[in-house]
């Protein structure tokens, strides 16, 4: 008797953490969709990015133009690590962490997870 007991609760624990995450991928891919313009490929799959990203075009999550692709740290690998981007008022240069941005190729353009204003608050780097 136990054992069914305990075999029909797993059952219902499963259950009830398939459907929250089921409910909880489709609503963050829906946010995703409606907050966010950012798609493209992940910066680890772009080759010799140095020279493939130099000067490229900066947008924040909202798809808003806010600087310029100034230099590329790498890893001994050769992948990307950081972005140095001069924003577009001339006043900083800001290193963003390759996760947070993406490589759209068909316009050449790095489309940045963050906020204009998370972008600003990074630190400045010379």
């Amino acid at each position: 008797m136990s054992g069914k007991i305990l075999l029909a609760t797993t059952f219902i624990a499963v259950i009830a953490v398939g459907t929250a995450a089921s409910a909880g991928s489709s609503s963050s891919a829906t946010g995703m969709q409606s907050s966010s313009h950012v798609h493209g490929v992940m910066l680890r799959t772009v080759k010799d990015p140095k020279q493939a990203l130099a000067n490229d075009s900066v947008d924040d999550s909202s798809g808003t133009a806010i600087g310029h692709v100034q230099s590329v740290e790498t890893y001994k690998s050769g992948h990307a690590r950081a972005i140095m981007v001069s924003l577009s008022d001339g006043n900083k240069t800001v290193a963003i962490p390759q996760r947070d941005l993406r490589f759209d190729k068909s316009t050449n353009t790095l489309d940045a997870k963050l906020t204009k204003s998370q972008i600003e608050a990074l630190s400045s780097h010379s």
